[in-house]
């Protein structure tokens, strides 16, 4: 009797039926072996009737993730990726609404530490001809004199951390520093946004007290110059 991927999924939660299969290839279980030719024939169908631009598009996604795991993708770990920097990845795997196949995207930063290491956290973005008019909270138009090549959208939706292995490529231009710290703000107030207004209401607060300070320092400097004064009076009236 053929099993189906559910009871194969039963067996993986279960704490002792589940080491049954590590280490084993799939062939080793003849059940599988049908559900994996089954599922390729239906990723075969899935492709035949999509769009022949987005059925490369997957395949090529497919083909940079079989070879990841295989240990052929080239890693940009070492590479010194700065805020600002225009890189290509590929979004391959996702699930709708979010992003897929290759996009440019923007890099926010490249994260530090053993923890961190080969990972960016990247803004994707998409060409738009009429980027401004589709600005929303969640949406930042880009034109050519920010640094991009042409109209673009940032779907800040979209910002995520990835693998240094999904770069494909790193273009040659940049977005200028105003736009990244444009960038930076607009993220940070989107997902950290009570960090975000404390750190805002303490910048006010901090501005508010060097008001106070700058006048406390007029105030005693005027208080000095009449103290002066009146030294320089009462000198004059012993002479």
């Amino acid at each position: 009797m053929n099993r189906n991927l559910s009871n194969y999924t039963a067996d993986l939660n279960d704490s002792v039926k589940k080491d049954q299969y590590r280490n084993n290839k799939t062939t080793s279980d003849s059940d599988f072996s049908f559900l994996v030719s089954k599922s390729l024939l239906d990723i075969d169908k899935f492709l035949l009737d999509k769009d022949m631009f987005y059925a490369i598009r997957w395949l090529e996604g497919w083909e940079r993730y079989v070879k990841d795991k295989n240990g052929g993708r080239f890693q940009y770990t070492n590479y010194d990726f700065k805020s600002g920097d225009i890189v290509l990845v590929e979004l391959f795997g996702n699930f709708n609404p979010e992003f897929s196949y290759p996009h440019p995207a923007v890099v926010i930063r490249k994260l530090s530490g053993s923890e961190g290491h080969g990972r960016l956290l990247i803004v994707p973005m998409t060409s738009d001809m009429n980027a401004t008019d589709h600005e929303t909270k969640y949406h930042m138009a880009l034109a050519p004199q920010d640094g991009v090549s042409r109209n673009s959208l940032l779907k800040f939706e979209d910002m995520r951390i990835i693998s240094d292995k999904r770069i494909i490529s790193k273009m040659k231009t940049r977005v200028n520093a105003t736009v990244r710290e444009e960038i930076f703000k607009k993220g940070a107030h989107l997902y950290f946004a009570t960090i975000t207004d404390q750190v805002d209401h303490l910048n006010k607060v901090n501005a508010g007290l060097q008001k106070s300070i700058e006048v406390l320092k007029t105030n005693l400097t005027k208080i000095n110059d009449e103290n002066r004064q009146l030294k320089e009076a009462l000198a004059a009236q012993k002479d």
